[in-house]
């Protein structure tokens, strides 16, 4: 059986490096994202593997649509298909806040946005539009 894959953004440092570290002691495989410090980066994924887990990390803005693409894009290239992600991304408005898994190919979780802010998401065939709040997927 394949191991589960986790993306962690902000994964570099602080609590997004202590989680990826914990996610690769408990069976998972995890890209660790990070937005500049390569060296911190490379430490957690350094940590995942001796702990037996297969890591990578991957440069990337979360905050730049071009980069959440490409983070997206590598991960799976160098891990296989993302069966988590999981995040909280400063956006000019206050923070997005994202846990999502996909469960038998459906997208399962949560997403919260600060006010007066929207977007889509795309899984698959699916579009979901997101409005400001809390919102189950």
């Amino acid at each position: 059986m394949s191991r589960p894959v986790l993306l962690i953004a902000g994964g570099g440092r602080g609590i997004g490096a202590a989680t990826c570290r914990l996610a690769g002691s408990r069976g998972y495989d995890v890209a660790v994202n990070y937005k500049s410090n390569a060296k911190t980066a490379a430490s957690v994924v350094e940590a995942v593997k001796a702990a037996g887990g297969n890591a990578v990390a991957i440069q990337g803005d979360m905050a730049i649509e071009a980069d959440v693409e490409r983070v997206f894009d590598a991960a799976v290239a160098q891990l296989g298909p993302l069966t988590h992600a999981k995040g909280k991304l400063a956006h000019p408005k206050g923070f997005i806040t994202a846990d999502l898994r996909v469960e038998n190919g459906a997208l399962k979780g949560s997403i919260e946005l600060p006010e007066g802010v929207s977007g889509t998401l795309k899984h698959g065939r699916y579009t979901i539009e997101l409005v400001p709040g809390r919102q189950e997927i």
